[in-house]
């Protein structure tokens, strides 16, 4: 899950690094900014599907961040240490608000809370039966997620690579990484997978997998050692 920081104080950024890492390892950070101008920037640029987000940062506070988006498309978790911001957090649709200082055990707490909030909104997610839908330049369309081969990012847009076609779906490739069922796959910061459509895995420096109905799709150098474990362990 791309990940983005978003804290003035270098200590406070390293904190937040070596928790997510320890404790919350589904997360790659991508990037750590401390300005609003600059995780204004970073997240048009990388899209993460997650933001930690302090409030009080340079240039002014992360709610600022916040408006300057009408349509977010990535989740939030406030880091702040003042809790009189609370409400507005709240008011935010915020997943979580951290309170600082806080330990290795109030975070790993809060991943806890965090990993429940991102399920339920999975559930609450806009489906019918096995179907995801998704809001198209032609209105709203249901698609199976049987029938979904791969996604693919084109900027802060998803191609929706299908048995028979695709869709060009406003919503970005992280958020998809959130929603869609367990047996989908991140490969790559571009790419996720229908695990079960794979044809074959060419194993080099980075993976090269075919899929079904000729398609092929790269597996990133950071990603082979655990995607490769994924495929031993399902064997």
């Amino acid at each position: 899950m791309k990940t983005l920081i978003v804290e003035d104080e270098i200590a406070g950024q390293e904190l937040l690094k070596m928790n997510i890492s320890q404790s919350f390892p589904e997360c790659e950070v991508v990037a750590v900014s401390n300005n609003v101008e600059d995780a204004i920037h970073q997240i048009e640029k990388l899209n993460p599907a997650l933001v930690f987000l302090d409030v009080e940062i340079k240039g002014g506070t992360g709610f600022d961040v916040l408006n300057h988006f009408k349509e977010r498309t990535f989740q939030v978790v406030f880091i702040t240490a003042h809790d009189n911001y609370v409400i507005q957090a709240l008011r935010e649709e915020a997943l979580d608000f951290i309170l600082k200082p806080f330990s290795k055990k109030d975070f790993e707490e809060a991943v806890m809370r965090l990993r429940r909030r991102i399920a339920n909104r999975k559930r609450e997610f806009d489906t019918f039966k096995n179907a995801l839908s998704v809001y198209t330049p032609n209105g709203k369309e249901f698609i199976n997620f049987t029938d979904i081969i791969f996604l693919e990012a084109d900027g802060s847009y998803t191609n929706i690579h299908l048995r028979e076609g695709k869709i060009l779906s406003a919503k970005n490739i992280g958020e998809y990484e959130l929603l869609l069922p367990s047996f989908f796959y991140r490969c790559h910061h571009s790419f996720v997978i229908n695990l079960n459509e794979i044809r074959k895995f060419e194993k080099g420096r980075s993976g090269l997998l075919e899929m079904n109905h000729g398609f092929k799709v790269p597996v990133s150098q950071r990603k082979m050692k655990e995607f490769s474990g994924l495929l031993n362990a399902s064997l």
